[in-house]
């Protein structure tokens, strides 16, 4: 059992019996919970890009999003300014989304 488990059952435990926890016990519970969720958003293993295009130059990228549905993915053009941009109309990586692999757009001709 995991610290994460054992401090959300003493939590529910607390709770249920009408009592409130100490700023202690909270803080620890808070502690485990966000390095539960650090842990599992390393376990997505969604690989990053490694290297990045020159600034501004359209590549055509596929992209990778994970949500309660599963993985999708998906291609599309989009640029690189320091961050990963789309182009108007399009909500790419406004919610996760990330590049996994691209090409320059003049070299898929």
């Amino acid at each position: 059992m995991t610290a994460f488990e054992i401090l959300t059952r003493k939590h529910d435990y607390i709770q249920k019996n009408g009592e409130k926890p100490s700023e202690y016990e909270e803080d620890r519970i808070i502690e485990a919970m966000e390095e539960y969720a650090q842990q599992q958003v390393k376990n997505l293993n969604i690989p990053a890009v490694s290297n990045c295009p020159s600034e501004l130059e359209p590549v055509l990228a596929k992209i990778e999003h994970i949500n309660s549905l599963g993985k999708s993915s998906w291609y599309e053009v989009v640029y690189f300014d320091g961050h990963w941009r789309c182009y108007a109309g399009s909500n790419t990586f406004k919610d996760g989304e990330k590049v996994v692999k691209w090409r320059y757009c003049k070299d898929c001709c």
